[in-house]
């Protein structure tokens, strides 16, 4: 099934390598991506740098 029309994706663990790369594929297809992730085992960087390329800055919930 292919959406057509751009959706708010809450996309879990997101800042690890799976979640990145669905963050990126989502962002391309024109979704907005909202990522919960602890960061246990991720780096802060790879935050960053969707934000650089979703056009954003990442925001902490803590």
């Amino acid at each position: 099934m292919r959406c057509t029309v751009p959706a708010k994706v809450l996309v879990t663990g997101g800042a690890g390598f799976t979640g990145s790369r669905t963050r990126c594929e989502l962002l391309q297809r024109g979704h907005e991506v909202v990522v919960a992730d602890d960061s246990s085992d991720s780096l802060p960087q790879a935050l960053e740098c969707i934000a650089e390329f979703a056009g954003n800055s990442p925001h902490s919930g803590g």
